[in-house]
């Protein structure tokens, strides 16, 4: 069974101008020649840090008490920031392919959330939990997070469907656009 470990992004202004975008689209999917179900909804926008694989109730448990014994030390990583807001999501990252995609990630720039991943990874990794990675090895990229995507459907409402759509209009419109910073 896979866990995941996210933080939910529930800043008012944040959503608000996520809304502003997100109307946007869905006003103008014709435009865009986007399908409407594949845009994030508001509610769900969150930040997931890592993902676990926990098998049985002594692993689930074992995972809640190392997040538990880490709380202070997230905390000091917290209170070790620059003063600057923790979190600041600007502009779309570069699609992989201008003319056809299926996916928009916001970018995120947050050094806060990259040392929050990569402590706790470790003290997880040391409970013998077994950290779910990508196929490059990696852990969930810090620096997006989903605003479009198919993979927000279930499997099954996705056959025969071509979900892709050209990027660049929203890239033009979007690419530079203020989301939010937020501690």
């Amino acid at each position: 069974c896979t866990h995941f470990i996210s933080i939910p992004f529930d800043d008012e202004k944040f959503k608000n101008s996520f809304n502003a975008f997100r109307n946007d689209v869905l006003d103008n999917s014709k435009t865009y020649r986007i399908n409407e179900n594949i845009v994030q909804k508001t509610e769900k926008l969150h930040k997931t840090i890592l993902n676990l694989k926990l098998s049985n109730k002594d692993e689930i448990d074992r995972a809640k008490e190392v997040l538990e014994d880490e709380k202070g030390a997230i905390e000091e990583i917290l209170k070790g920031g620059t003063g600057e807001k923790h979190v600041v999501i600007r502009g779309i990252k570069e699609p992989t392919n201008y003319m056809r995609t299926a996916f928009l990630f916001m970018k995120v720039i947050s050094p806060i959330l990259q040392r929050i991943q990569d402590h706790l990874m470790k003290a997880l990794q040391r409970a013998n939990l077994t950290v779910l990675n990508n196929a490059r090895g990696l852990p969930p990229q810090i620096d997006q997070i989903v605003m479009i995507s198919k993979n927000l459907l279930t499997p099954e409402n996705t056959q025969n469907i071509d979900y892709t759509f050209n990027p660049g209009p929203i890239m033009r419109k979007y690419g530079n656009y203020e989301f939010g910073k937020f501690n």
